[in-house]
């Protein structure tokens, strides 16, 4: 200044830019959803899908980021060697939840051939006889899928050979030979207590088939001829909501692969029809307005063609990636992940033995309410007609619970025309003023 005293210089604003981006979430309720974290006015934001955009505070000295909102709930970044930051963690109630960003390869911290010999299905003893666990890699770490609850990754293993939880670092699991040769017993640590499980599969059973190895052990291809040689394909169900004891009736019609229709009849208690058309899909109900779908949900009714779990889901998606081995309800199964541009992706599991789909979650996308997990199973397959239909299909979700639905009639070859694929509003909406 005039009198020469020295000006006083601020600390120079964080550079925000290299936190920017989508960060993939796959715990609790959220199957590969994405944490998408913003700037805005010089302040990082990270939208937590079905919630809302959370303000976060500059990093503390350990580079926590707190809500701006709560104290207990913050989030850290992960770097790799060249100061790139490759992952995002949310940590809550003693939790900590890795999320790894968009487009990034996570690099071993183990080389996965000193990993592979861990894998496989875990078969507990004792007190928890009956539960079963699998040891897979996940985001090129160890990782432990728990059946009804999610993947847990490991961190290395310490001094001791205990390998922990990434999420919560007072459980752990170490690994040792089993008695008979080339077996392993893996001893879950957690809460003072060791539980036992032992390995019932070997390694070799671990092998994963490539996307040309799968399709031809499902026949992927001669279904899809299936689905086009029987035409338009009617379907009836009968539903019953678990949680709320409501019943009612499905029908479904679909034709090659972008026209679908469902109809779904609760009764005295409304209705839903949607359906898909070309590029076209729309939905009335009893609930809300009549709605012409767009952008993101367009995608999602589209790519929700029942063709994709019947044909060949080559006809359905843009990019098929197999990911590992997994179990579903006692059955060895092989997860799948689908996925086309600008929609959810869809993580499926099919039978390793044929391929039929066994179970497959995605999130679902309302208007006015966000997105939100759903998972659906299906059980009892029958051929019909060269068809390997579903005879049970069972959809979850949190808001609703289970909607069990039972295939009461297939009828292929309607006449039917393309009319029905498409919907207009009800006669009192289109009425003018």
């Amino acid at each position: 200044d005039e009198e020469g005293a020295p000006l006083e210089i601020g600390e120079p604003a964080e550079v925000l830019e290299p936190y920017v981006g989508s960060y993939k979430a796959n715990f609790g309720p959220y199957v590969n959803a994405d944490f998408v974290v913003s700037e805005m006015e010089g302040k990082l934001y990270v939208d937590v899908p079905g919630q809302m955009n959370f303000e976060l505070e500059a990093p503390d000295d350990q580079g926590r980021r707190y809500f701006s909102i709560t104290q207990e709930i913050f989030v850290t970044f992960d770097e790799n060697d060249k100061g790139d930051v490759v992952a995002l963690r949310m940590h809550q109630n003693g939790l900590a939840f890795d999320m790894p960003r968009e487009g990034v390869t996570l690099l071993p911290e183990i080389p996965i051939s000193q990993l592979e010999p861990y894998l496989g299905t875990y078969e507990g003893t004792g007190e928890v006889e009956g539960t079963v666990f699998t040891v897979l890699i996940q985001n090129a770490r160890l990782a432990v899928d728990v059946p009804g609850q999610m993947i847990y990754e490991l961190n290395p293993p310490d001094a001791s050979g205990s390998r922990a939880f990434r999420v919560k670092e007072d459980i752990g699991v170490v690994f040792k030979s089993g008695e008979a040769p080339n077996s392993m017993v893996m001893l879950l640590k957690q809460d003072g207590e060791t539980r036992e499980f032992d390995r019932t599969k070997t390694t070799e059973s671990q092998a994963l088939p490539t996307l040309a190895e799968l399709d031809r052990m499902r026949g992927t291809m001669k279904r899809g001829e299936n689905l086009a040689r029987n035409g338009v394909v009617a379907m009836q169900w009968t539903l019953h909501l678990k949680q709320s004891g409501v019943s009612g009736a499905v029908k479904q019609w679909l034709a090659g692969t972008d026209r679908a229709r469902t109809d779904i009849d609760f009764g005295v208690f409304g209705s839903i029809e949607s359906a898909v058309d070309g590029n076209t899909a729309s939905e009335r109900s009893s609930f809300e307005e009549f709605k012409e779908m767009s952008g993101r949900m367009l995608r999602q009714a589209q790519q929700s063609h029942p063709g994709f779990f019947l044909g060949n889901w080559h006809d359905f998606f843009e990019k098929i990636t197999v990911i590992r081995r997994a179990v579903v309800e006692d059955q060895p199964a092989i997860l799948i992940l689908l996925e086309n541009e600008g929609a959810p992706s869809v993580e499926c599991y099919v039978d390793s033995n044929n391929g039929d789909v066994l179970k497959w979650d995605t999130v679902s996308i309302q208007s006015g309410i966000g997105e939100f997990p759903v998972t659906v199973r299906m059980e009892d397959y029958r051929e019909i007609r060269g068809l390997r239909i579903p005879h049970i299909m069972t959809t979850q979700t949190v808001e609703a619970g289970d909607m069990i639905m039972s295939l009461q009639d297939v009828k292929t070859n309607l006449k039917i025309g393309n009319g029905i694929f498409q919907l207009s509003p009800p006669v009192e909406e289109q009425a003018t003023p």
